[in-house]
This record gives C-alpha cells, sequence and structure tokens, in this order.
C-alpha cells in the first residue's frame, strides 16, 4: 500500500512570516530563568530573532547586551549582538534554546492575526526552513534543492520548522 509522501511549506528569508527576522511586533516579558518571584517588564519586539536574542543575553544575565537589542530593531544586528553575549554555555543554551524560538513564536503569531492566518493556511504539512547553511535550524539545503522534498535526504534538523509546525497544531486545538 503506497503512503501519501509528506508534504512541506518551505520558507527562508525575512519576507516569510515564518523567519525568526521578518518584522512582526509583539510585547511581552522576557522568560524568567532565575527569580520566579520577580516579575519581568513587558517590551516591545519587532522581531523573533530580537526576542530570541534578548532572552539569550537575559539567560547569561548580559544587561548590557539585552539593552543594545532592545535599542536596536533590525534582527540581523540583534543576532551580531546575541553572539557576543558575556557567559555564554552552549550546554545551558540547548537546554532553553527550543523554548524560548516556540515562546516568541507564540507571541508573534497570538499578537498578529494576519501571520496567524497564514500559519493555520499550512495545515497539512511540515514547516521547514530552506536555509542552504543553517543544518539546525533550517534543513540545509535551498527549497528548489530535489532533496528538500525528502525529510530523510535534509542535511539540518530543521528545528525551527518543527517548533512552527507544533506551534500551528497546538493553536489549531
Amino acid at each position: 500500500m503506497a503512503t501519501t509522501p509528506e508534504k512541506f511549506t518551505f520558507f527562508y528569508h525575512a519576507e516569510s512570516p515564518f523567519s525568526q527576522f521578518h518584522y512582526a511586533k509583539f510585547t511581552a516579558a522576557p522568560i524568567n530563568f532565575h527569580n520566579a518571584e520577580e516579575e519581568l517588564e513587558v517590551q516591545e519586539f519587532s522581531s523573533c530573532e530580537m526576542w530570541m536574542m534578548y532572552n539569550k543575553a537575559k539567560l547569561f544575565k548580559d544587561e548590557d547586551i539585552a539593552t543594545k537589542i532592545l535599542n536596536t530593531e533590525e534582527p540581523f544586528k540583534c543576532k551580531k549582538l546575541g553572539r557576543q553575549v558575556k557567559k555564554f554555555d552552549q550546554a545551558i543554551w540547548n537546554m532553553h534554546s527550543r523554548t524560548i524560538v516556540k515562546e516568541g513564536n507564540r507571541h508573534k503569531f497570538t499578537q498578529n492575526p494576519a501571520l496567524l492566518e497564514k500559519l493555520r493556511a499550512t495545515k497539512g504539512t511540515t514547516l521547514a526552513e530552506a536555509s542552504p547553511r543553517d543544518l539546525l535550524y533550517g534543513i540545509g539545503l535551498s527549497a528548489n534543492n530535489p532533496r528538500a522534498s525528502d525529510r530523510n535526504k535534509w542535511r539540518g534538523r530543521n528545528v525551527l520548522g518543527q517548533i512552527l509546525t507544533d506551534l500551528r497544531d497546538e493553536l489549531d486545538k
């Protein structure tokens, strides 16, 4: 018996509403990593990349970089600042990064109804970040690569695509 081939919604570049670099304003308090008693101040974010890098700085208690990130809306500058976070520990980051990305996208999509509709329109597909160079968050291939339509041939892990697919399914419940 033949199985139905898996369908994908490929995305890449800031123009895509599924990209971490897509401009979409939302407000949220950062994730409280250190003191559950402390109420953290709600901030405005211009992209999920800004959210991700801000929370990275807060996770490692780098207030200087966190402030710099809040003072730029350019996602690529936020990413560059995020690479400068002091006392960065890859093992700690690995424990928290998926939650950070998922919660940022939850805020982005639930506070921007037009974007939420675009996310819901992908139902029945797996979202896949067709970044040829990103082997963690992307599939490690471009969308027009013949291997992109077979997840077993992907070079990357598609962490962002899976987070978005799971989030879409949660929001549809």
